[in-house]
């Protein structure tokens, strides 16, 4: 008999990314899985699209959800109504390939309890996902960074449950998913599937590429508060020094020209996106200032109400 995988899908607002992400699934080759999309509240006509799928389709569910509660509250609820034996963590601009599941099923036919794979944009047409991809290849590539967490990530159903599931304290895209990747990896063997490799979807405009990055600023504040408990008092100090060095490097121009010279090496344009890649930079520490003192002011307001 087959195993069972099941691939949670958490949405909120992706209405331009999640038909592409399910008429993709519905191609999987595989004899029995199932896609669980759980939306956290959209606004945009995110639901509309997804009904198509699982009204025709008997292993696609919708699970919607009446309030937005955040990324990682919306894949435990998808976790703990799967019924697989795995399941595959997958975020809505994420495009697998029909083979995907035969690849990975022999790491869990030899006992593995998670599978990390490699993630590949493909939408390099523009220089901000170009930016993105090329900034992957030098931290994995070059600078040779651990890493266990990726576009695609699957692990059993079991390990999850007893790693606690993803960290709920952390609101929004906190580093959650790093959080839950390395908690698997101290308890369970797992692996990193170099040759298998997943295409996503990255922003290729400045208001969506702004917004990721202010995001990640977001979840650096969150996760000193929410996983490392800094007080409001330590919270503010740390924020207030990384501020400091995102502005002396934005100032004295030159870590963002070497770093922006590193990544081109890798564009698909080569040097021609080093100018290009200088204003991305800009573009990152400016959203991830904005992120992190954006997280700050909300967690003031947390705290008096």
């Amino acid at each position: 008999m087959a195993r069972k995988f099941s691939i949670i899908v958490p949405t909120y607002n992706e209405e331009k990314d999640i038909f592409r992400t399910l008429n993709a699934l519905e191609g999987l080759q595989w004899p029995d899985f199932e896609v669980l999309i759980v939306d956290d509240g959209s606004k945009d006509k995110t639901a509309q699209i997804v009904e198509q799928f699982s009204k025709r389709l008997p292993n696609f569910r919708f699970l919607p959800q009446p309030m937005n509660r955040g990324v990682s509250a919306v894949r435990n609820i998808g976790i703990k109504e799967s019924q697989g034996e795995v399941v595959i963590i997958l975020n809505a601009d994420v495009l697998l390939p029909r083979d995907f599941l035969n690849r990975i099923n022999p790491y869990y036919d030899q006992g593995k309890k998670w599978v990390a794979v490699v993630a590949r944009v493909i939408n390099l047409e523009k220089v901000y996902p170009r930016l993105v991809e090329a900034g992957s290849h030098y931290t994995y590539e070059v600078r040779g960074d651990h890493w266990v967490w990726t576009e695609g990530f699957s692990c059993t159903k079991e390990a999850a449950i007893a790693v606690g599931l993803f960290p709920e304290a952390m609101p929004g895209c906190s580093g959650e998913d790093a959080d839950f990747g390395l908690e698997l990896e101290r308890k369970f063997d797992g692996v990193r599937a170099m040759e298998v490799v997943v295409p996503h979807i990255a922003p290729d405009n400045i208001s969506e590429f702004w917004g990721q990055q202010r995001g990640r600023g977001q979840g650096r504040t969150n996760y000193y508060y929410h996983m490392r408990h800094l007080n409001k008092a330590g919270l503010f100090f740390n924020s207030l020094a990384s501020s400091g060095w995102r502005l002396f490097k934005m100032l004295i121009l030159i870590p963002l020209t070497v770093r922006a010279w590193q990544f081109s090496k890798y564009s698909e344009k080569g040097r021609k996106d080093f100018l290009p890649f200088i204003w991305g930079n800009y573009v990152t520490e400016l959203a991830m200032l904005a992120g992190m003192w954006r997280a700050f002011r909300r967690i003031l307001a947390a705290k008096k109400q």
